[in-house]
């Protein structure tokens, strides 16, 4: 996923938290739910268009994501 470390993770995580300041209570609750429907759509897209290859990398994705 494109915030996570190793992929500059923080350095964009910062800015993009930054941006946004203050937050909402829960912020980051929502963000994760976020990017869960999002890795969740992006995987239901691919299988739709019967694209295979990308689905187990993204199914992981979406088990790290919803088991935190």
């Amino acid at each position: 996923m494109a915030l996570e470390a190793g992929q500059g993770g923080a350095r964009l995580r910062a800015g993009l938290l930054d941006g946004y300041r203050p937050l909402p209570a829960r912020a980051m609750a929502r963000i994760g739910l976020y990017r869960l429907y999002h890795a969740l759509e992006l995987w239901d897209w691919f299988a739709s268009i019967g694209d295979t290859a990308p689905l187990p990398g993204i199914a992981a994705d979406i088990h790290a994501l919803a088991t935190g």
